[in-house]
């Protein structure tokens, strides 16, 4: 009779903690762990993204744990650092303008909605969104040009052709359709893998010359796997070893202690030390008091050549400073390189 007793009150007991609290919050998760499990509970789940520069706020997080009704409480919450190598591929599937972005499952680990920011208003949309069971009416700002509804749709797709591919199944018309729609490097990537697969070397062929004509150094950044398959694809001869890469001198630059009413001047030489031609698409710089002498945007460096450039640095702030110079280029091995410059301007 005690046992009965004891075993009812605690029940109730974690029920009520239960209902006064928030979301269940998991950290480190696969998405096909996620997904297993939302399929074995029946309960929704949202997988927040997020990265090492823009990670969730303390508010934010608070907000999870501890509030959002009941539709929040029946959901499952997981926390995904894009920065690991494992989670990569969100990145690339979503490619999205900004983090943290909160993607929302049914159980069945269909997309529902796609959610950006971290305020109390994004708590809110996410918990309309679990409710309804359908999608919300904001906004997504995505680099498809699309509504948010047309997006999501399509995306969702993508994700399933994902799936199929991993379990050996390529239907090409399907995956052909939806992402010459979106046109973005995973797409073609996708559609180049897929033919690979089933023996459909000119297809395989076709995919991977869209995606060639997609690079740019943001995308080479991200997708710089997909543009080697591409590259080994088009010419079996392809070496890696052999294309453009670029080497900054210096790598860093201490001024040490430095005027307030004199300029500095400021020089650094780009190397090739590849064996194919080196793009430079532009050279910008973090500070307005930090300017280029002279030189077009866009340059060219020959294999084994260098060039040196040069920058005018005016101080307007005393004290300890940082500036910095970021050059994007077709360098496959970091298409976007930066250098730091360090000075204490004293009166």
């Amino acid at each position: 009779m005690f046992a009965l007793f004891f075993a009812l009150f605690f029940a109730l007991l974690f029920a009520a903690m239960v209902s006064c609290g928030g979301a269940e919050i998991r950290h480190g998760r696969s998405f096909e762990e996620i997904s297993k499990s939302g399929r074995r509970s029946g309960r929704p789940f949202c997988v927040v993204l997020v990265d090492r520069m823009q990670y969730l706020s303390g508010e934010f997080a608070s907000m999870l744990r501890s509030g959002g009704g009941a539709s929040m409480r029946r959901a499952a919450f997981d926390i995904v650092d894009v920065d690991d190598s494992a989670n990569a591929w969100w990145v690339k599937w979503l490619c999205p303008e900004s983090l943290p972005l909160t993607c929302v499952f049914s159980s069945e680990g269909t997309l529902t909605d796609l959610i950006p920011g971290q305020s109390a208003e994004t708590l809110l949309r996410i918990a309309g969104v679990l409710e309804s069971g359908g999608a919300g009416t904001g906004r997504w700002p995505n680099r498809f040009g699309l509504g948010k509804a047309e997006a999501v749709g399509r995306l969702r797709r993508v994700l399933l052709y994902r799936e199929m591919l991993s379990r050996g199944l390529f239907p090409s018309h399907e995956v052909a359709a939806t992402v010459d729609s979106l046109r973005y490097p995973w797409g073609a990537a996708l559609k180049m893998e897929g033919f690979a697969m089933v023996g459909d070397t000119l297809s395989a062929r076709t995919a991977a010359e869209e995606l060639a004509a997609m690079k740019n150094p943001y995308y080479l950044d991200l997708y710089r796997s997909e543009f080697i398959m591409a590259a080994t694809l088009l010419d079996p001869a392809f070496d890696l070893g052999n294309e453009a890469t670029i080497r900054i001198e210096p790598a860093t630059m201490e001024l040490g202690d430095r005027s307030m009413d004199k300029t500095i001047p400021v020089e650094i030489t780009l190397h090739n030390d590849g064996g194919k031609p080196l793009n430079i698409f532009s050279v910008t710089t973090d500070c307005s008091c930090l300017r280029r002498l002279g030189g077009d945007d866009s340059f060219g460096v020959a294999p084994g050549d260098s060039v040196r450039l040069s920058f005018a640095l005016s101080p307007r702030v005393e004290g300890a400073t940082r500036q910095g110079v970021v050059i994007a280029s077709d360098a496959i091995d970091r298409p976007f390189t930066s250098v730091d410059i360090f000075a204490n301007f004293k009166q």
